[in-house]
């Protein structure tokens, strides 16, 4: 377990609000924090999901530090951008440009995601910062990547793209990669997370896969962080001991495979606690992004 400076720092305010911690947060705490007005709408693609949030610092005059901040949720076409934007707002007033994309995902009869359709959509979305970057005074130099659970996985695959051989289906020339990852009870390995309950996210997989590793081995070995290893970047995984859908497990398993890899291990907090802008989760974010803004 890493202490950066910045996490030393925030260690005291930590424990503290550990103490007060009584269970792991629900979905429907997340669910039920009043919503804040959406970012400044960017499209990038003609799809209904292909646009993304643009969370701006009010005070910024110099150019400021971009977190990619995506949004989990199985991948599944239910879950939006929506329940991250009190977590975005909260970044924003850090001082950081908070980018919160929205993508083509699986599920239902109204979806549009998958392979490739997922990832590209992730790889454009990521690649339009340029683009914005010198309209909205964002230093792309301290751009970070963080997302949560099924976002965790699209942002540390998104810092592997640059290894992806040309004439491959996902990739794209000269791709936008981050300074650092930051996963949030990130699913870092496709082909073991699948495995689990019927009806639960681990069954997600087959889905936005198309299929099992057996079948489209292929598609794992270029979707999967943990099949894409060096990953090229610093990456932090927060993750709360007590996660019954993303298991510490797992994270260890990454940590220990992955060189660039340190893992942040909270005691006593779930799944959602990670996206809920208080308590000891939110200690530990801010610090990460105080650390990556070095």
């Amino acid at each position: 377990m890493r202490l950066s400076k910045h996490w030393a720092l925030a260690a005291p305010l930590l424990f503290t609000s550990l103490s007060a911690m009584a269970a792991p947060a629900p979905w429907s705490e997340v669910a039920a924090q009043a919503q804040p007005p959406a970012g400044e709408r960017i499209t990038y693609g003609p799809g209904k999901d292909q646009f993304a949030e643009l969370f701006v610092p009010n005070s910024a005059a110099e150019p400021v530090p971009v977190l990619a901040l995506i949004h989990g949720g199985c991948w599944l076409q239910q879950f939006d951008v929506e329940h991250l934007r009190p977590l975005a707002v909260a970044i924003s007033e850090l001082g950081w440009a908070v980018w919160l994309p929205e993508y083509r995902r699986v599920g239902g009869d109204q979806a549009e995601g998958g392979y490739p359709e997922t990832f590209l959509d992730i790889a454009t979305v990521m690649d339009v910062l340029r683009q914005l970057a010198p309209q909205r005074n964002l230093d792309l130099n301290r751009l970070v990547v963080s997302g949560h659970s099924a976002g965790g996985h699209l942002a540390l695959w998104s810092a592997t793209r640059g290894s992806l051989p040309a004439g491959h289906a996902l990739y794209r020339s000269d791709p936008l990669i981050p300074k650092a990852v930051i996963g949030l009870a990130a699913i870092a390995d496709l082909a073991s997370y699948r495995v689990g309950p019927a009806g639960s996210c681990h069954s997600a997989v087959d889905i936005l896969m198309g299929g099992a590793p057996d079948e489209h081995a292929d598609r794992y070995a270029a979707a999967s962080p943990a099949q894409r290893l060096p990953l090229p970047v610093p990456v932090s995984l927060i993750q709360g001991a007590e996660d019954p859908i993303v298991s510490l497990a797992s994270a260890k398993g990454f940590a220990k495979a992955s060189p660039s890899t340190e893992l942040l291990e909270l005691p006593e907090l779930g799944h959602f606690d990670l996206v809920i802008p208080r308590g000891a989760a939110w200690d530990a974010l801010q610090a990460e992004l105080a650390n990556a803004a070095d």
